[in-house]
């Protein structure tokens, strides 16, 4: 069944012009000589709380990274040798020990394809070996059972499929739906009824959602049916409002729109951006100012969309040159949002420093440091995917506990006592198993709350 939902039109087109910024990010290699590198993404493998890259050659094999952030050089490693026709990776704990598994898919091998991590080595299970056009992959837990079923789409005239988990080498297939020409996918609880949607953005037939019905049966639903060439599509909170909002980019025309949620599934559309081939979006807070900005990756180079939060954007050039993937993390573990790349013309792998300054704590004018009261200074990734670096400060020994809440003000998430010490601390924080959506971070003491943070997951 496929229903509509409202969409206000406010064709207020942010063609905003192109600000260089140098000396924000420097570019850095990680890696040359490919033939295609195409997806690329930033994850803690190992769990030793420091990113590695993982990354792929469309033209032959998976590959991953370390990097050592004193020299500023990366280690190669080979994940499959031989994968070819990869333009989709994402890292998902799927069989919820601990550690992130790699999921892909292979445009020319028609697979999708799961690689369970065991501590840096990687087995291998075809999930599915014939979807024409495979592309994207998500993981969530579609019928609530406790386990992490994964999704599968294809852009050329075939079904969308969800597998239910069985176990970890079995996987029942249910039908979702038809869409012609899925070209990105996204999942989140749009309609906050605690159960996970299914967002997408097809080649021609616009931006859509699927409503889980909680039991795996998923209902069509249409956002904006006009879009065309629809290519990569993300949901997060744009205008700061608690409610999570749709971004769609496309190869032709207007470019990146935001849909703003004005009420539940009800949207009103900001075309923000036009003249590019958009591959692909990300949300980061890339200036640390507490609002969600935006990454694309596209025919022309990386760019990153400042938001002001109404939503205006001002466009700052990142990178020239084709570009596939972007992908923002902290990969240096600095305190700010770097940005991954690959660029096909020049062959490489690559990642972009963020040189903007972080705050510093405050000095009380005696050249101390330490604070007289407890405080959070930043959070960041913000929205984050996986993981989260909280850094805070403490004017004393104190033991609290942390704890974090949903949307509806239920508690899903507390620690044991925490120790803390004198002065600035930092945490990071795992949050992979939850649902796409907006959280409250407090950390008490007692009972009385020293300080609150609003976090944004998004899967």
């Amino acid at each position: 069944m496929r229903t509509v939902v409202c969409v206000f039109c406010f064709l207020m087109l942010f063609s905003a012009s192109i600000v260089a910024q140098p000396a924000e990010f420097e570019p850095c290699a990680i890696d040359t000589g490919f033939g295609n590198p195409w997806a690329i993404i930033g994850c803690d493998l190992d769990g030793d709380g420091n990113l590695e890259v993982v990354g792929s050659d469309a033209n032959t094999s998976l590959y991953w990274w370390t990097f050592n952030p004193v020299q500023g050089s990366f280690t190669q490693h080979v994940l499959n040798d031989g994968y070819t026709g990869c333009r989709f990776i994402d890292m998902e704990d799927v069989d919820l020990d601990g550690d992130p598994d790699l999921l892909t898919s292979s445009y020319t091998e028609e697979h999708l394809d799961l690689f369970y991590n065991n501590s840096g080595s990687f087995e291998r299970y075809i999930l599915e070996d014939n979807i024409d056009g495979a592309k994207e992959v998500l993981v969530f837990d579609v019928d609530h059972d406790g386990d992490q079923d994964v999704i599968g789409f294809g852009q050329t005239n075939v079904l969308s499929f969800w597998y239910e988990r069985v176990n970890q080498y079995l996987y029942e297939r249910h039908t979702i739906g038809y869409i012609n020409g899925i070209m990105g996918a996204a999942h989140c609880d749009l309609n906050y009824d605690s159960y996970e949607d299914i967002l997408c953005s097809a080649f021609s037939e616009g931006v859509f959602l699927w409503v889980n019905d909680t039991e795996g049966d998923f209902d069509s639903t249409e956002v904006d049916p006009s879009l065309n060439y629809g290519q990569s599509i993300i949901s997060a909170d744009m205008n700061d409002d608690g409610l999570l909002d749709i971004v769609a980019t496309t190869q032709r025309g207007v470019c990146v729109t935001v849909y703003l949620q004005m009420g539940i599934l009800m949207f009103e559309q900001h075309d923000v951006l036009e003249g590019y081939s958009v591959y692909q979006v990300k949300a980061a807070d890339m200036n640390s100012d507490g609002i969600t900005d935006l990454v694309i990756a596209t025919n022309s180079g990386i760019y990153w969309l400042e938001n002001d939060g109404s939503p205006d954007f001002m466009l700052h050039t990142v990178y020239e040159g084709l570009a596939r993937n972007a992908f923002p993390c902290d990969l240096d573990n600095d305190g700010d949002v770097d940005i991954l790349g690959t660029f096909p013309t020049l062959d490489q792998f690559m990642w972009f420093e963020n040189l903007m300054m972080t705050s510093a704590p405050e000095n009380d004018g005696t050249g101390s440091t330490h604070p007289d009261q407890f405080r959070i200074l930043q959070v960041y990734p913000n929205p984050f995917n996986h993981q989260v670096t909280v850094e805070y400060q403490s004017p004393s020994v104190q033991i609290v506990q942390l704890y974090l809440y949903n949307s509806l003000g239920q508690v899903v998430y507390s620690t044991t006592p925490v120790h803390l010490s004198i002065g600035d601390q930092r945490m990071r924080l795992s949050f992979g198993d939850y649902s796409s959506g907006v959280y409250f971070l407090q950390m008490r003491l007692e009972n009385q709350v020293m300080a609150s943070q609003r976090l944004i997951l998004l899967k």
